[in-house]
């Protein structure tokens, strides 16, 4: 006597499209007889009536499956150009902005080397002094622009423009609160302070945010997809 277990098995291998083993008509003899069977038939056929692309109780060969590669690029072709516009369009405001600033620096220097040649000969010291101002502000202007030329090589330079912006705003801090500060003081830190943010975009711009978006994520340990 065939007991339930090999009916529902083979009811299970029917829906698959398999063979049972044991012949259809011993089965649904079984199945008219048997309340447990019958039940169990009636979930397989809601399964297999959920899952069926054909007919006949049996699934169908659906064959290969349409391509839908055009279909999706169509669909995210849009939003790439549009975010590729967006880091173009960034990047080189960026670029720009640190080519501006970078003059500015080399102007900065010219003038106070012009001030050397005034003090030279009343107070060696302080044109000295001058000197190596103008050339600190010639070394900042010469990496601005190679920044603006090579923006991937901001990474590196950041780190620099960042630590010395951080070192002069504590002694700009203390200056202003004692009252020491100079005009030029001030501007030589907004500059250093403008350098940094236009790095930092330019940065950013270039290696894309998704990939700080990810780094993010792999850190804070959440999931990136």
């Amino acid at each position: 006597m065939i007991e339930c277990s090999q009916v529902q098995a083979a009811l299970s291998a029917r829906c698959d499209g398999e063979q049972t083993g044991v012949p259809d008509d011993i089965v649904d003899a079984h199945v008219s007889g048997c309340a447990e069977c019958q039940a169990y038939a009636e979930k397989i056929e809601l399964l297999c009536g959920a899952l069926r692309f054909g007919s006949g109780g049996r699934v169908a060969d659906v064959g290969t499956p349409p391509d839908l590669s055009e279909a999706i690029l169509a669909g995210i072709e849009p939003q790439r150009r549009h975010i590729a516009t967006t880091h173009a369009v960034g990047l080189a405001f960026s670029r720009v902005g640190l080519s501006i600033l970078g003059c500015a620096y080399i102007g900065w220097a010219i003038i106070l080397l012009g001030q050397t040649s005034h003090l030279a000969a009343e107070d060696e010291q302080a044109a000295s002094l001058l000197v190596d101002a103008a050339a600190v502000r010639l070394a900042l202007a010469f990496g601005l622009f190679f920044a603006t030329w090579r923006p991937s090589a901001t990474s590196g330079l950041l780190p620099v423009y960042g630590a010395l912006w951080a070192f002069s705003f504590g002694f700009a801090t203390r200056e202003v609160v004692l009252g020491f500060a100079s005009t030029q003081d001030i501007l030589g830190l907004f500059l250093l302070f403008i350098s940094v943010l236009l790095m930092l975009s330019t940065w950013l711009h270039c290696i894309g945010f998704a990939t700080i978006s990810r780094a993010w994520k792999t850190v804070t340990a959440q999931p990136t997809a």
